[in-house]
């Protein structure tokens, strides 16, 4: 065997061993993308069949389809190269093989690129899912979220500029420069970081507000601020990992390609590319549980006033104008709890993604 021939093989063992490091999580990931979306399905096919549960169904359909496509393209492009360049094709020379696998999985990876790459639609779907959040939370303040809105207008479009000419690229790299790409990649991140970022902070103002108006009422936490603050925690995790997605990518200048780091980079982007994809369907499943759980104690605290009312009533004196400081203490408290639920479930509707049109 030449040293040519050594060195051909030995690049590919290289690659196979990485593509292989780069399905082990993503098929993970996968798994447990799809054990979450099933079971945010089944909970919106679940409640009524109103205009924005029917969005939200569509919205986690066409997800789970982006990302299945993205996670078949990924494992399609890794087999078929392998068997392009070892299986097939035995009577061509190394060269020539490993050549002719690199245009097997052109469009393979040109799919790829468009579903899950830098600024991809996973990546887009999620930027709507936040806005979508702070849109349903924010009912009636439309005005507020008119720069949220302009951030994810411009993410779609470097979206479609970035991936049109990066798809050139794949055909004649010398058609595009190499500055250009990357300053797309840069507006594309900022862009998607920029919209999660102020759409978040809108949640955690919202958070705040509502406890803040609890607390004048003299009622303490809630369901409803507990969930807009895990929106507001969530909404922040997901912005500290895109940023060190691009820290990431930008200290690795490609030019160890098989180094740990090199790898690890990798290895990141593929994690958050299902991990942006799963971001969706987790929030409505806490969503949903939280406010199924509002509805139940919602209905015993209002059956433990009725009740407590009940019995003030019959423990009464003869006097029907008269009433006691017991009474009177019982009944604000009842007074109060009936408040904080009504707001509770004021708050929690705007929130649901099932809202009623």
């Amino acid at each position: 065997m030449s040293p040519e021939e050594t060195s051909l093989l030995t690049s590919a063992s290289e690659l196979f061993i990485r593509n292989f490091a780069y399905m082990v999580p993503l098929t993970i990931i996968y798994g447990i993308y799809l054990v979450l979306t099933f079971m945010a399905l089944r909970t919106t096919l679940s409640h009524n069949r109103t205009l924005s549960n029917r969005t939200i169904l569509i919205l986690l359909i066409a997800t789970l389809i982006i990302t299945t496509i993205y996670f078949c393209t990924f494992v399609a492009g890794a087999f078929l190269l392998m068997q392009t360049a070892l299986v097939k094709n035995i009577e061509l020379s190394l060269a020539e093989r490993f050549s002719l696998a690199n245009e097997s999985v052109l469009q393979i990876d040109i799919c790829s690129m468009w579903v899950g790459g830098d600024n991809g639609l996973l990546y887009l779907f999620s930027d709507g899912i936040v806005v979508w959040r702070a849109w349903a939370i924010w009912t009636g303040s439309c005005r507020i979220l008119i720069l949220p809105m302009l951030l994810l207008f411009a993410t779609f479009a470097i979206f479609i500029v970035s991936s049109t000419l990066r798809t050139i690229a794949f055909v004649n790299p010398s058609w595009i420069a190499g500055g250009l790409m990357s300053n797309l990649v840069v507006a594309g991140f900022s862009m998607s970081i920029a919209t999660n970022l102020i759409s978040t902070l809108l949640i955690a103002i919202k958070a705040h507000q509502h406890r803040k108006s609890l607390q004048n009422a003299g009622i303490g936490s809630s369901i409803a601020v507990r969930i807009l603050m895990f929106l507001t925690e969530a909404g922040f995790v997901y912005i500290v990992f895109q940023i060190i997605d691009v820290c990431l990518a930008f200290l690795d200048d490609g030019s160890q390609l098989n180094s740990p780091f090199n790898i690890t980079t990798h290895i990141w982007g593929v994690i958050m590319n299902l991990l942006s994809a799963t971001y969706p369907p987790l929030v409505i499943l806490i969503v949903h549980h939280s406010h199924s759980i509002s509805q139940a104690s919602s209905g015993t605290y209002l059956s433990n006033s009725v009740s407590g009312q009940t019995h003030i009533s019959f423990a009464r004196s003869a006097s029907p104008m008269s009433s006691t400081p017991m009474e009177d203490q019982s009944a604000s408290q009842s007074d109060r709890q009936i408040m904080h639920r009504n707001r509770e479930k004021e708050v929690l509707n705007n929130m649901r993604w099932s809202q009623e049109v």
